[in-house]
């Protein structure tokens, strides 16, 4: 038989919320919330061409957006402020989807409670980690303990700046000498990109491991080394699966990669499947996702490497 949601009686937290969870389960603060951070840019975009563009040609006689968009470094920190944008927000997204479908999976509701259907259950996600009470463990070694998670979160971001998000832009004005404007939308387009994004994949086990050594919990410790001998053991197939792009394109820059991609009109994961499946199931094993979340398992480790993590530590490292 079935089970009935509506007949379910409700929790003690339902009948009893705190002033907290009352503020964050309201509808329409959370809409107001919501529709703030996603039009906040674009009220920022609009306000500069009709308001800011007008007032700085008056006061330096030359259009500041058209100079700053014209040079490449100024050009790169606008470039990695909108992806690291883009990316907070497709995290947040991602994790809303994979609650939903975990919970259709195992015949549950899953996050519905805030906005309609749950869409704002990210928003109120990201309150509950801001307003947390910030619980540091008494015999923690605490230098260690604040620096794990935000190596981790730091490596997360890093490997960004190399990937090239849509080849040069051509601008319609030209330069003082008259020759075109071209920037570049990758920010750091190095010479040995492949290089630098297996390297710094390779550092994500520190984070890991210093932040079960140093909570001075055996579960975070266990957790810890598990993360890190499943993260070591996976990095010679991701290695692998990524030489074969290295031999077919003969370089190490990602913009070659992308370019040679696009003269073919091919994705490469249809021209090298067996490769890409490799990538895949190591880059899960990678980030210790299920099926290979066996550094996080609640039946035998609690809560794994953040067992001891609270608040925004805890958040840097999810």
């Amino acid at each position: 038989m079935p089970i009935r949601w509506e007949a379910l009686p409700k929790t003690g937290i339902d009948k009893n919320p705190t002033p907290i969870d009352a503020a964050i389960r309201r509808g329409p603060v959370m809409a107001a919330l919501g529709l703030i951070l996603v039009l906040t840019p674009v009220v920022l975009i609009l306000a500069w061409i009709y308001i800011g563009r007008p007032i700085s040609q008056s006061l330096f006689g030359f259009d500041v957006l058209q100079w700053v968009v014209s040079h490449q470094y100024s050009f790169s920190i606008l470039m990695m402020l909108l992806v690291l944008f883009i990316i907070v927000h497709l995290c947040a997204a991602c994790i809303l989807a994979e609650r939903k479908i975990s919970a259709y999976i195992q015949d549950r509701r899953g996050p519905d409670r805030v906005g309609w259907r749950g869409l704002l259950q990210p928003i109120a996600d990201g309150l509950k980690f801001l307003l947390k009470e910030d619980i540091t463990p008494a015999n923690v070694d605490k230098p260690v303990y604040i620096l794990a998670p935000c190596i981790s979160f730091v490596v997360a971001l890093v490997g960004f700046a190399v990937l090239p998000w849509a080849g040069d832009i051509v601008w319609p004005w030209t330069a003082e000498d008259g020759s075109p404007v071209v920037v570049s939308t990758q920010v750091a387009p190095l010479s040995i990109g492949v290089l630098y994004l297996l390297a710094v994949g390779s550092l994500s086990p520190y984070g890991v491991v210093l932040g079960g050594w140093a909570s001075n919990n055996k579960y975070s410790f266990y957790g810890g080394m598990r993360a890190t001998a499943q993260m070591l053991s996976y990095e010679v197939p991701l290695g692998l699966g990524v030489l074969v792009l290295l031999l077919l394109s003969g370089s190490l820059r990602l913009e070659v990669i992308q370019e040679m991609q696009t003269a073919s009109g091919i994705w490469n994961i249809f021209l090298h499947p067996i490769a890409f499946f490799i990538v895949l199931v190591a880059a899960f094993a990678e980030t210790n996702r299920a099926p290979f979340d066996l550094a996080e398992c609640e039946q035998e480790l609690v809560g794994g490497f953040h067992t001891e993590y609270s608040s925004m530590k805890f958040a840097l490292f999810f």
